[in-house]
């Protein structure tokens, strides 16, 4: 849990820098962001798959939720920000819809978990899915 909080920390320092006059920091703080963002939304992730496969703990589902709904909200910003932007304003707008996806696609593994039923194969096989997609698409 420090690990995903930790990330959730270098993340927010970036939200809170201001955009300089000099175009490759705005560049650069921008892929910082974009890379950051990325590995916070795989190690919430796993995080997830953990407690689908294991134990289901509540405060942390909860906890790791609202890291997650910041950057949520981040990412956002960043794609309204960057609309028009040949190149951000398409990547923000693919990567956040991306994760909203795949959010999408744990709600109902994540509702059956809650209620204490185990995960069946196919959804363990499903999970195995979704985590090779989102280093494809994220970190690679």
């Amino acid at each position: 849990m420090k690990k995903q909080l930790l990330a959730f920390l270098v993340i927010s320092s970036f939200l809170s820098a201001t955009a300089t006059a000099d175009e490759n920091w705005q560049t650069h703080s921008t892929q910082l962001y974009s890379n950051a963002s990325s590995y916070q939304f795989y190690a919430t992730f796993q995080v997830f798959r953990n407690l689908l496969e294991s134990e289901w703990n509540e405060e942390t589902y909860e906890k790791m939720m609202y890291y997650q709904a910041m950057d949520l909200q981040s990412l956002s910003k960043f794609k309204e920000k960057f609309e028009g932007d040949k190149i951000w304003g398409p990547w923000f707008e693919k990567k956040l819809m991306f994760q909203k996806r795949i959010l999408d696609q744990l709600h109902p593994l994540i509702e059956k978990k809650q209620k204490g039923q185990k995960m069946e194969a196919e959804e363990i096989e499903q999970l195995e899915k979704l985590s090779a997609e989102i280093t494809d698409t994220l970190l690679s």
